[in-house]
């Protein structure tokens, strides 16, 4: 579109400069057949003249009647032009002369490639900060079409959809008092008070609607977690094995993570000095963490529950050492609720649990709507750093899933989950036993959304991983969550979200893919 610098160029003195440089040097026909508007075609082309050198500083420019005869433009166009990049800086008028390139104008030149780069320039990776280094690390996928047995699916049922629907409607209905302007950045007050007077009955929470913050999921509750609690340096103790998110989160925020051994009732609490810590008062930067990231109800992903006896001195070792847990309840309303023990969050006296839930795993991924439950005095805090991160979760969809809670379609919804889950868990099993044999041993595990099967001890999970994958079937290595303590090679299976049939094709596949491997 550009072409030969004008003999007016930024190293010409004023009195060289005889007659203005001519539209033909620097911008080609004008398309009129575009949809650009003309006059955003012309001043488009004169900006990037100007930018990359075309017309220099100090250039005067055609007058706007003989650009316009030139062009075949209105006069009245090319002026309105020119007053908008004299108002953008990149021309000024000269009384009685005419337009020109401002003499001082800094020249934008295009940044060459990496593989160009000047001298002494710095990479782009070197200008950012340790956190923005630590992000870069990190390759978030985007979603695909789902195959078996990938997690982080759901099932949704048609009369979730029909009913979603419905509510949607009445919602935007002439009827209903939506508000239509920012809402509370700590969440609608309804939604909150349905919030927590399900916990109370379902979980044993206990907590006024005032300690309640909505979030756009379990991630958010826990980023904002180490945003408000953690200085770079601090400990922070997690499971090991750990949901992977939780991890990359922890380092994001610089904190020295520490992994915890999981035996089979949880997070081991035998390592814990109640009395050390009580000595030690104000938190310290050494053994001592700033807080426990744990996953009790059914811990992520081996699948225990944590006893109570564990429970509570879990709490009093907190209590103690004036640590936070980060309690992470991120499906126990699918297992059987004559099982579940209540909360950590239930049992504290302290105020030392932050208790995360999210919607999205419980009715379907794309709400993107979670909870904290947080000790009084982090209400604030933590409110302040949400409205910073994103101001506030959707007045809509708040007011969807208020009346989705208050008109019991909630409650049904997770009973018939609940029993769909455990139907596709154990049709997983008996398709395991009878094709798999020998290679795969899958544990019971009540209920829930994925199951963790057992290898062969000499294999690699995750080689068979990338050996299924491959094969068109998902598979999370145990390896890949966990930290420091090795054991055995096992998998990670989805069962939400996947047919029954599609899990049956599924497990064909394995067995042709584990064919003649030694046992």
């Amino acid at each position: 579109m550009l072409r030969a610098m004008p003999p007016d160029s930024a190293t010409s003195p004023p009195s060289a400069r005889a007659r203005p440089a001519g539209a033909a040097l620097w911008i080609a026909a004008l398309d009129r057949g575009a949809p650009l508007p003309l006059s955003r075609q012309l001043a488009a082309a004169l900006r990037a003249a100007i930018a990359e050198g075309q017309l220099g500083a100090g250039a005067r420019l055609p007058s706007t009647r003989a650009l316009a005869a030139e062009l075949g433009l209105a006069r009245s166009t090319v002026v309105a032009v020119f007053e908008q990049l004299a108002a953008e800086g990149y021309i000024a008028a000269q009384p009685g002369s005419g337009y020109f390139v401002p003499a001082n104008l800094t020249e934008v030149r295009a940044v060459p490639p990496r593989e160009a780069a000047l001298p002494g320039m710095r990479p782009v990776s070197r200008s950012i900060s340790r956190v923005g280094r630590l992000l870069g690390e990190l390759n978030p996928q985007p979603r695909t079409p789902p195959r078996p047995f990938e997690l982080g699916h759901a099932d949704i049922d048609a009369r979730l959809v029909a009913t979603w629907k419905r509510l949607a409607s009445q919602t935007l209905s002439g009827r209903s008092r939506l508000d239509w302007g920012y809402g509370d950045p700590q969440g609608e007050p309804a939604l909150r008070q349905a919030i927590a007077d399900y916990l109370a009955a379902a979980r044993g929470v206990r907590c006024r609607p005032e300690q309640i913050l909505l979030t756009s999921g379990t991630q958010q509750g826990l980023s904002l977690a180490a945003r408000v609690l953690l200085d770079p340096g601090d400990a922070a103790w997690v499971e090991d094995p750990c949901y992977r998110a939780a991890i990359d989160i922890l380092r994001a925020a610089e904190a020295r993570i520490v992994p915890v051994a999981v035996d089979d009732q949880g997070l081991n609490t035998g390592g814990l000095d109640i009395g050390a810590a009580a000595q030690q008062g104000d938190m310290s930067r050494g053994g001592t963490p700033r807080l426990v990231y744990t996953t009790p109800s059914r811990q992520y992903p081996l699948g225990m529950a944590m006893p109570l006896a564990r429970r509570m001195a879990l709490l009093a070792w907190a209590a103690a050492a004036g640590a936070w847990i980060i309690e992470d309840d991120y499906e126990s309303e699918f297992q059987q609720p004559a099982r579940m023990l209540p909360s950590l969050q239930g049992l504290d006296r302290a105020g030392r649990v932050i208790y995360l839930g999210t919607f999205s795993k419980l009715v379907f991924p794309a709400l993107r709507l979670g909870y904290a439950v947080l000790p009084e005095d982090l209400v604030r805090p933590f409110t302040a750093a949400r409205h910073l991160a994103d101001r506030q979760s959707s007045s809509l969809l708040q007011a969807i899933m208020t009346e989705f809670m208050l008109g019991g379609h909630f409650a049904r919804h997770l009973k018939l989950m609940r029993a769909i889950y455990a139907e596709r868990q154990a049709f997983l099993i008996a398709e395991a036993e009878r094709r798999l044999g020998g290679w795969l041993t899958i544990r019971p595990q009540g209920c829930g959304m994925y199951v963790t099967a057992s290898l062969p001890s000499r294999w690699s999970d995750r080689g068979v991983a990338e050996d299924l994958a491959a094969a068109g079937v998902g598979a999370l290595p145990l390896s890949a969550l966990i930290l420091e303590k090795p054991r055995p090679p096992a998998l990670v299976l989805g069962t939400a979200g996947h047919s029954e049939a599609a899990i049956a094709r599924a497990v064909e596949r394995m067995a042709a893919a584990f064919a003649g491997k030694p046992v």
